[in-house]
């Protein structure tokens, strides 16, 4: 509901890049890790982290913990593809792909750098 309402007031959709997890899915041996979610009234913007020390810090730097939406795994597997964070200090938001290409357009141009891997994603 939330990207179709999103959708239908102009913000841009990309479609699915990748699938999330239950919590506590393991694949292969290895063990799944939570998606945290946030959420900063002031800057009208989600931010989403499986780093639960820095979701606990923002929690308490005012933004709103939206909990979990999903799981992913840490490392890559025969299912998955790699889930990148960006950051763009000019327009102080991040970004998630699974674009590669995307990826190093966005940090090579200086208008991005990279925050490395946030995981692996199931791919659509």
């Amino acid at each position: 509901n939330e990207y179709a309402v999103l959708g239908s007031r102009g913000i841009g959709q990309d479609g699915v890049v990748g699938k999330l997890v239950t919590a506590g899915s393991i694949y292969q041996g290895a063990p799944s890790i939570p998606l945290y979610r946030l959420y900063n009234p002031v800057l009208r913007y989600h931010l989403y982290s499986t780093d639960a020390n820095e979701y606990r810090l923002l929690e308490r730097g005012g933004w709103i913990g939206e909990g979990s939406p999903g799981s992913l795994f840490a490392s890559a597997n025969a299912l998955t593809v790699p889930f990148h964070r960006i950051y763009s200090p000019g327009l102080l938001r991040h970004l998630l792909s699974t674009d590669q290409n995307e990826v190093n357009v966005l940090v090579n141009s200086g208008a991005y750098r990279s925050e490395g891997l946030v995981g692996h994603v199931v791919k659509p």
